[in-house]
């Protein structure tokens, strides 16, 4: 009887721990899109690293995490890579462009 709980167990915990995992990255990549929304690029990469790291699927965590190294850590290599590899899966780069227009306070 204990070994029927203990293998229960292990299975309910084996499926619990990337539904865990999923919720704590939902709540990074929500964190992290809220940062890049108020121009704290220096705050995402540190968000986002941790997922990408895990799984290299959602392209756009590679779209933003790219950016928070170019905007926020200042690091090209870093974001060139991860550039290559979401335009290889069929993702987009995105760049933010500052007009002359806003320069000038218009």
């Amino acid at each position: 009887m204990a070994s029927r709980h203990l293998t229960f167990l292990l299975m309910f915990t084996a499926l619990a721990a990337p539904a865990q995992q999923n919720g704590r990255f939902a709540s990074l990549k929500s964190q992290a899109f809220e940062l890049f929304d108020r121009g704290q690029y220096d705050k995402v990469a540190g968000k986002l690293e941790e997922i990408w790291e895990q799984d290299h699927s959602d392209l756009k965590v590679g779209e933003y995490l790219a950016m928070g190294y170019i905007y926020g850590e200042k690091d090209l290599a870093k974001a060139q890579a991860i550039i290559k590899e979401v335009l290889a899966k069929g993702g987009q780069a995105t760049f933010l462009v500052q007009h002359s227009d806003e320069k000038l306070g218009l």
